[in-house]
């Protein structure tokens, strides 16, 4: 992961720099691997017909992720992958501090999934963390 790192665009960089200083990481590649997860994870909801978003029902949030990436035209190169999935963690850190929840919502299923991340669970508990299962 270090050679994808050393080629990442500038501003994927500052990012990286960025989310170690608000999630307390020092590891980028930890950061990378996380990015990758949640890359995945959301890749596959929207492959599944799902919205992801952040989501704070208290707050009346709701505030859709919109990438091309993730919207069938997937990234065509390891280090625009790696881009991509930066800037899907780094929006995700965002709505954390803030206090929103990212999940991936079917209105038509009336399904609505978390994405569980130990990152985004040390920078904040989910706001549905307290929610009865």
């Amino acid at each position: 992961m270090v050679n994808l790192i050393q080629h990442a665009s500038a501003e994927t960089q500052k990012s990286l720099d960025a989310l170690m200083g608000e999630t307390g990481t020092t590891d980028p590649e930890a950061l990378i691997a996380a990015a990758l997860s949640l890359f995945k994870w959301a890749s596959e909801r929207r492959r599944d017909g799902e919205v992801v978003a952040a989501v704070n029902e208290t707050r009346m949030v709701y505030r859709e992720v919109r990438m091309a990436q993730l919207e069938g035209k997937g990234p065509s190169t390891p280090v625009e992958l790696v881009d991509s999935a930066v800037a899907l963690l780094r929006w995700a850190v965002t709505e954390r501090i803030e206090g929103n929840a990212i999940a991936a919502v079917d209105e038509t299923r009336m399904v609505c999934r978390e994405a569980r991340l130990p990152l985004l669970d040390g920078i904040a508990p989910s706001p549905w963390s307290a929610v009865p299962a």
